[in-house]
């Protein structure tokens, strides 16, 4: 519970606080203390009517054999790739031969779909082979097999696998959001945004008392949401609203006006940030509409709390403007490729270089300034060639230190980027004979990319810099056949040698 005399009578009764303090709250042990780790979580208070889940007592190693959801079905044990399906699903030790299969899962169900019985057992077999492998694929294709019968129960399986995290006692957060971010169906997943949604709120209805017990159990939830919200496969304003609802049965809005919403939108936004850059983040929050001073909480308004007292305190005070700084710098009519390679060393902001929209806005300079209108396309364009240490330097994105935590966005991710940032420069010029094909092969023989980048172009679906779709793939592909094609006879011709 709160600290400094405040009483968090939470078993069973909310009523029952001293002066309505918030234990807990914000991953504070109630002494303004950040904690360093999770504690081992205790057992959380008994099953709510309505459905609602509520984690009972483990077996000593985190995995809650005994967790139950109400009406007596036993929870499950435990429990980021990017926007295109199973490019991050990292995979781990050998296969169990009792895994489940996609085509087990279809075989065990019928047109009038699964008992619960059957559900409850495919479901628990596929979560807990996921957290010992950490093959989102294989669970996702899983889940596919279960076919109609799954889209109603999508809210409980986001919360169960949310709250039976909270349970483990070694839980690998990264791997919940590899998961959760493959489950939306715009990318290919089994669920719906509305289900997975509505799955987010159970868990929000009662992240108090998951905090009573965890207190970092907000930053576990946005690191299980930033992949998917910053894909936008799951939209940040559902979300927002969401938190604006949650609350115990009876309390709705429990959360927002005890101060528990703002954090959890915050610490999405900085889980975003952190791994995709802050450009993405500032977009998701600007393309939402979502106006997060209106999530400040009863007591944050008592104690004086302004919203930007509370981005600053989540490090997102420079979350609007992140690309500012560098678009003023391409902006000067006398900056050359070798001043933007120091400026991006010396003053750009890692948490800006490591998205794709920083890479997209250097490589929309670098042509415009680089590639006439009237270029001849039959020989390398020179005038471009000043340019590519500029796109180096953008594409190899910041400097990782030993124990920073992993991007989720990387080299090849900036590489691709560049190529899509090249496809909607020749779309601005309505794609003339042969540019884009001499764009590509300029990048390629300047070592700005190779074709790993090029193909990994070739394969991508998204379409997209960031949130932002790029016109004309499909003349684009039209366009750089001949250049693929040859990547791909050498690709053959290597692995003929080497045999």
């Amino acid at each position: 519970g709160g600290g400094d005399g405040r009483n968090d009578a939470r078993n069973g009764d909310r009523g029952g606080r001293g002066d309505g303090g918030r234990g807990g709250r914000d991953g504070r042990d109630g002494s303004g203390r950040a904690p360093v780790a999770d504690p081992p979580p205790r057992a959380m208070r008994g099953t709510e009517s309505g459905g609602r889940l509520a984690p009972g007592g483990g077996r000593g190693d985190g995995r809650g054999a005994g967790d139950r959801l109400a009406g007596g079905a036993p929870a499950p044990r435990g429990g980021i790739p990017g926007p295109k399906p199973g490019d991050r699903g990292e995979t781990g030790g050998a296969k169990k031969q009792s895994g489940l299969s996609a085509e087990q899962s279809e075989s065990e169900s019928s047109d009038k779909g699964m008992s619960d019985e059957t559900y409850e057992t495919q479901r628990k077999r596929v979560l807990d082979y996921f957290f010992d492998d950490k093959d989102a694929d294989e669970a996702i294709r899983a889940i596919h097999g279960w076919g109609p019968s799954f889209e109603p129960r999508v809210p409980s399986f986001v919360a169960n696998l949310v709250v039976s995290g909270f349970e483990r006692r070694q839980m690998d957060w990264q791997a919940a959001g590899a998961l959760f971010r493959r489950l939306p169906s715009s990318v290919g997943g089994p669920a719906t945004p509305e289900g997975l949604v509505a799955g987010i709120k159970l868990v929000l209805d009662d992240l108090e008392d998951h905090k009573c017990d965890l207190p970092l159990a907000d930053t576990h939830l946005a690191t299980v949401l930033a992949g998917a919200v910053a894909d936008g496969s799951v939209d940040f304003a559902a979300v927002a609203t969401a938190c604006a609802e949650a609350g115990p049965e009876g309390e709705v809005g429990y959360l927002k006006e005890e101060g528990g919403a703002l954090p959890v939108l915050c610490r999405i936004l900085g889980a975003i940030s952190a791994s995709f850059g802050t450009p993405r983040a500032e977009q998701v929050l600007l393309n939402s509409k979502v106006t997060l001073g209106d999530f400040l909480g009863n007591m944050d308004k008592e104690d004086g709390a302004t919203i930007e007292s509370v981005l600053a305190k989540h490090g997102l005070d420079g979350l609007v403007g992140s690309l500012r700084p560098l678009l003023a710098k391409l902006a000067e009519p006398d900056v050359t490729g070798d001043q933007l390679v120091t400026w991006i060393a010396d003053s750009a902001k890692p948490s800006a270089r490591v998205g794709t929209e920083f890479v997209g806005e250097v490589t929309k300079w670098a042509l415009t300034r680089g590639v006439p209108n009237d270029v001849p396309t039959g020989a390398p364009v020179a005038s471009l060639e000043p340019f590519f240490k500029a796109l180096l330097a953008a594409c190899k994105g910041p400097e990782k230190k030993d124990g920073d935590k992993k991007d989720l966005i990387c080299k090849l991710d900036r590489e691709v980027a560049v190529l899509y940032a090249a496809q909607r420069f020749c779309a601005s010029r309505d794609f003339p004979e042969g540019l884009l094909e001499r764009i590509f092969r300029d990048l390629h023989a300047g070592d700005v990319l190779d074709e790993t980048a090029m193909k990994a172009w070739r394969d991508d679906t998204s379409c997209a810099i960031g949130l932002e779709t790029i016109p004309g793939k499909e003349k684009a592909l039209f366009q750089a056949m001949e250049l693929l094609q040859e990547f791909a006879s050498d690709t053959e011709t290597e692995t003929e040698e080497t045999a």
